[in-house]
């Protein structure tokens, strides 16, 4: 009889151990972080410097393949959590941005703006929500 007892609570702590090492959240960033919010104020013609000291140092630079230079921000955090061995759950989010500012080659001055937002706590941010 003790042997069985035993046995049961041997078995009774390894569920539990395998119930509770589950358990995880993981979050990672990718990029730098910059100045979401300020992008609406970058207007055409503005030069790279007012550019930079809006938003910050670029994570790059570049030439795309129509000769034009660039400015590359990005910024992307994913969250994952699952839960128990049991409870075999798990969610992953995405949130962030990239900005990409392409510059006249010559003037070094703001041609275009593009830019994606990931989630919507970056796209709150860029619409002036908190």
């Amino acid at each position: 009889m003790n042997e069985k007892i035993r046995n049961w609570s041997i078995g009774l702590v390894i569920i539990g151990i395998l119930f509770l090492s589950g358990c995880a959240t993981v979050r990672q960033s990718v990029g730098l972080p910059y100045n979401i919010e300020k992008l609406a104020t970058i207007k055409i013609g503005m030069s790279e410097k007012e550019v930079i000291s809006l938003l910050s140092e670029p994570i790059a630079k570049g030439k795309d393949l129509d000769g034009n230079q660039f400015l590359l921000y990005q910024y992307t955090v994913i969250s994952s959590s699952s839960g128990g061995f049991m409870v075999m759950t798990s969610s992953a989010g995405q949130s962030g941005g990239e900005t990409r500012v392409i510059l006249d080659p010559e003037a070094h001055k703001v041609k275009n703006v593009k830019y994606e937002i990931y989630g919507t706590e970056y796209y709150e941010k860029l619409r002036g929500g908190r």
